[in-house]
């Protein structure tokens, strides 16, 4: 019951400083009351006032970059599994995460830019000056043209974004 109440559409998703939120919070202390809890909030009431900042944001100002989401970088069976990438990105649900904020800035008008890094095969030019470049090297990731380049599976650029494939490593 108390669950079919918390989660009913009445209460408008209960998101911080609304009216879905105030009765959520009303609902919750009347639970501890009844359960024999004592009030430990301001004035021996159930509540703690925390002034918040709402930040809005202006979508002419703003960009959604989508940068090294790529198959050898975050999927199972890319050149840079072994690091722990892939499974870090599950438990994170990072396309799934990035793929909704995408949609979201997409449907205000906020522009999307994918940028991909990108190695020729063979990596020539790429300077080795890090174990990490070495890495890349060595698996032979990140290759024009080649599944691990590409974006993951659910993070394709869509019509309208923008493509940016970059030759070194955070350009």
């Amino acid at each position: 019951a108390h669950i079919r109440f918390l989660a009913d559409d009445l209460l408008e998703g209960r998101d911080t400083g609304t009216k879905g939120h105030a009765i959520a919070a009303r609902y919750f202390a009347s639970q501890l009351q009844a359960a024999g809890a004592e009030p430990a909030g301001e004035n021996g009431t159930w509540f703690q006032n925390v002034p918040l900042l709402a930040v809005k944001l202006d979508p002419a100002r703003c960009v959604m970059i989508i940068m090294d989401l790529q198959n050898d970088v975050i999927i199972d069976g890319g050149a840079f599994a072994e690091t722990g990438s892939p499974e870090h990105a599950k438990e994170q649900n990072v396309v799934e995460n990035v793929k909704a904020l995408a949609e979201t800035c997409r449907a205000k008008g906020i522009p999307v830019i994918h940028v991909h890094y990108i190695v020729e095969e063979g990596a020539p030019g790429l300077m080795l000056n890090a174990p990490l470049f070495q890495g890349v090297k060595d698996t032979g990731g990140l290759v024009r043209g080649t599944w691990g380049a590409e974006p993951a599976e659910g993070l394709e650029p869509q019509d309208g974004d923008f493509i940016v494939q970059k030759m070194r490593m955070s350009a």
